[in-house]
């Protein structure tokens, strides 16, 4: 975390954010970069810089993680906005883990052996387990791998992600450029510098729509089975499933946001 740079203005941060949007850009290509997209505030801050850097343009693809555990205005938002900004979307579902479920259930057994590969690297030797009740598991293949899968499919080089330093501990001591392996390609951190109120501003200055579920009382968005409103609004992830906070380290390691 630098404090330096979370310090500057909001127009110098802004900057800060087009010349990494640019570098990153111009390093990889437009067709082996994209940028990850939740409908969040935050990475539709990052999203509207990329748009401010290209003329009102997103000229590389846009990833939305689908789990299938979405809130409606999730959906809802993530489509009226791809509309209006003519975003270039690449829904991404991992479909061996649904057709594997039944009943909310998941049969290690009826995985592939990749799949049961991927919850071996996170310690998951179970017979089977719960959609959105057992949180590592069900992240790790329904967002992490699928997200792989999409970088692979996608033969992409670079990833646009909206996380900051100040959101979350686990985040804290990343930087701007993050080479990952597995598959091999870099994390592209342009909002790191930015502070939670700094999101909102930038947001409201700009005129940029935002999910509705904030005008609701939440102030982080997941998974409807993990995320519920945050009417104090002190702590920014005070809504989300705390069992899930915890193991986000090592979540993270294997290329989780």
């Amino acid at each position: 975390m630098n404090e330096k740079l979370m310090n500057l203005s909001l127009d110098k941060k802004i900057n800060k954010s087009k010349e990494i949007i640019l570098e990153a850009i111009e390093r990889f290509g437009e067709e082996k970069t994209a940028v990850a997209w939740t409908s969040g505030k935050d990475s539709t801050a990052l999203l509207n810089l990329v748009r401010e850097a290209f003329n009102s343009q997103v000229p590389i693809p846009v990833i939305f993680v689908d789990t299938g555990k979405h809130f409606d205005e999730v959906y809802k938002f993530k489509d009226s906005l791809g509309k209006i900004w003519n975003l270039n979307i690449i829904n991404v579902k991992n479909t061996a883990v649904f057709n594997a479920t039944d009943k909310g259930v998941v049969r290690t057994s009826k995985l592939s052996q990749e799949m049961r590969e991927e919850l071996r690297q996170i310690g998951w030797n179970k017979e089977e387990f719960r959609i959105a009740l057992d949180r590592e598991p069900c992240c790790h293949l329904m967002k992490t791998v699928a997200m792989k899968k999409a970088m692979i499919d996608n033969s992409l080089d670079a990833l646009m992600v909206g996380i900051r330093w100040d959101e979350q501990k686990t985040r804290s001591n990343e930087t701007y450029y993050s080479p990952r392996t597995n598959p091999k390609h870099t994390r592209v951190h342009p909002i790191l510098h930015f502070r939670w109120k700094d999101v909102w501003e930038y947001l409201k200055l700009n005129n940029v729509p935002h999910n509705p579920l904030y005008d609701e009382g939440f102030t982080s968005i997941g998974c409807f089975t993990c995320t519920s409103p945050n009417p104090e609004g002190k702590v920014e992830r005070a809504g989300r499933a705390q069992d899930k906070e915890q193991t986000m380290r090592r979540l993270r390691a294997l290329g989780y946001f």
